[in-house]
């Protein structure tokens, strides 16, 4: 086959899986960004791990049926079930609990920047460990997102401290994202080998059981009729959408996008948020938040754009080229 035009086919076929597949990635990132107030919300009236676990709980009932209705097979996963118990254990429990406890610890405006370096930290794990190289363009892109997410916090005027009692949460909530960053490198090749529903379903159910666990004593102290049932509602929500089906559409993405062009979309919910925060609530949208939102899309598109691949897809391209 000739190598000019097996690359055209490729390209052809890129283009048509890519908008459809980046249509699902900014569904995700509005949901986050329309979940993220709702759930800051639902913490102030209920305890902040006894609200994560109860939305986990949510996502681990409806994944399992979602895969049943679809007669999506969850067997013949044997050899690689400590993989994604491995996985699950770093982008559930682990995500959630360097978070929770982070976000005791600093600001929310510290917390929304350290969640910013995502991206950076996918790029960086996928290069030492030779998962993924990604281009020139797509580093342009990463740090161009990071700096739109600085410039849209200091822009709604709230103030960054590093250091005192905020370096350890600050510390915390990047772990968060260390153990988000290796869960969405580690996740691609099962995606590839099982599908996407598949391994969320298994990474899901077999990871949540130590943050359900741990929540428990709280649970059982916790004051529900004072709480009421917003918080409850909200944990609905966000079990099926922000977890379950964006997990779902996020895991696709790794298939189709690869981890860093997949990665990237986290700068877009902290945007989104903002914008609701001013169109519903009227809260201030200065100038500087324009050019971080601005610095930010433009940060996605550059990445989108970029080329980030494997070694092995390398190989894989090299070959069907020859």
């Amino acid at each position: 086959m000739d190598a000019t035009s097996s690359l055209a086919r490729r390209g052809l076929a890129l283009r048509h899986g890519v908008s459809r597949t980046d249509l699902g990635m900014a569904f995700v990132a509005f949901i986050w960004g329309v979940n993220y107030p709702l759930v800051k919300m639902s913490i102030a009236a209920l305890d902040p791990l006894v609200f994560n676990a109860l939305r986990m709980a949510v996502a681990t009932v409806s994944l399992p049926l979602l895969a049943l209705a679809l007669g999506v097979d969850l067997r013949g996963t044997g050899r690689d079930l400590w993989k994604f118990l491995v996985l699950g254990l770093l982008g559930n429990t682990g995500y959630q609990l360097f978070f929770i406890f982070g976000l005791e610890r600093t600001s929310a405006s510290n917390a929304s920047l350290m969640l910013s370096t995502s991206p950076v930290q996918v790029a960086l794990f996928g290069a030492l460990l030779g998962l993924e190289r990604v281009g020139k363009l797509g580093w342009m892109g990463v740090f161009s997102a990071f700096a739109g997410i600085a410039l849209l916090v200091l822009g709604k005027g709230e103030a960054l401290a590093f250091g005192g009692a905020s370096l350890l949460g600050d510390f915390l909530v990047l772990c968060g994202c260390a153990t988000w960053a290796l869960y969405t490198l580690g996740s691609r090749p099962l995606v590839h080998r099982y599908g996407a529903l598949r391994t969320t379903v298994l990474t899901v159910v077999l990871g949540v059981w130590p943050l359900i666990l741990l929540s428990l004593p709280r649970a059982v102290r916790e004051d529900w009729g004072q709480a009421g049932w917003g918080p409850v509602g909200v944990a609905l929500f966000s079990g099926l959408f922000a977890i379950a089906i964006s997990y779902i559409i996020w895991n696709l993405g790794l298939r189709h996008l690869g981890a860093t062009r997949t990665a990237v979309y986290v700068t877009l919910p902290p945007v989104i948020t903002a914008l609701v925060d001013w169109l519903w609530l009227g809260q201030r949208f200065g100038g500087l938040q324009w050019l971080g939102a601005a610095l930010t899309l433009t940060g996605v598109i550059l990445t989108r754009l970029s080329t980030a691949s494997s070694p092995r897809e390398e190989v894989q391209s090299g070959e069907e080229g020859n």
